[in-house]
């Protein structure tokens, strides 16, 4: 079993404060706040779209996303092979 992780910082963010499932409402995130998505089950939707496309190897990818009051944040992806 194989674990990559990933750090990256973004200074503007346009993800929103739409509800889930919502599009996009054109406003940014601001203050202190603490997500986690769930990147696997996407990953998982598009190749069941692809059949001829690669098989992920990830058991288990998430990503931990820290927002700032500023409008910028943090993302740590965690992967499990």
């Amino acid at each position: 079993m194989k674990v990559r992780v990933r750090l990256e910082k973004n200074h503007t963010n346009h993800h929103g404060t739409q509800a889930k499932g919502q599009p996009w409402n054109e406003q940014t995130v601001h203050g202190w706040k603490l997500r986690c998505v769930d990147l696997l089950q996407q990953i998982k939707e598009r190749e069941k779209s692809n059949p001829e496309g690669g098989k992920t190897r990830a058991r288990w990818y998430k990503r931990f996303i820290l927002y700032f009051p500023s409008g910028s944040w943090w993302n740590l992806d965690v992967t499990l092979r």
